[in-house]
């Protein structure tokens, strides 16, 4: 018997480690994720914000995750709540660190001379 399959889409900046971490998420939950998609596009803004236009991606532009994911395992959705909390702190402390990469490589290319 197939259990009730969910669908989690989330939009944000690129940062490394994203797929690896969704999927530890889920596995902690016992979920089985059964289909993800993960396009990343370079999205160009205006001042005010707005976007312009959505492209491949490129280096050196502003890339942003689009994550599709049909997953199954929640059957109690009192539990859908607590696996939402999970994954939004996880996202932050990718975003948050992946803003951070930058100085972190530099502290550590200078710890090491």
């Amino acid at each position: 018997m197939v259990g009730i399959r969910r669908v989690l889409e989330y939009v944000v900046p690129d940062a490394m480690f994203m797929v690896m971490t969704f999927s530890e998420v889920f596995k902690e939950f016992g979920c089985k994720i059964t289909k993800m998609l993960h396009p990343i596009m370079t999205v160009t803004v205006d001042k005010s914000n707005q976007i312009q236009q959505i492209s491949p991606p490129t280096e050196n532009t502003f890339l942003v995750s689009v994550t599709y994911i049909e997953f199954e395992g929640i059957e109690d959705d009192s539990q859908i709540d607590v696996f939402f909390a999970r994954i939004q702190q996880h996202m932050s402390a990718l975003q948050n660190a992946q803003g951070s990469q930058k100085s972190i490589r530099l502290k550590i290319i200078v710890t090491g001379k």
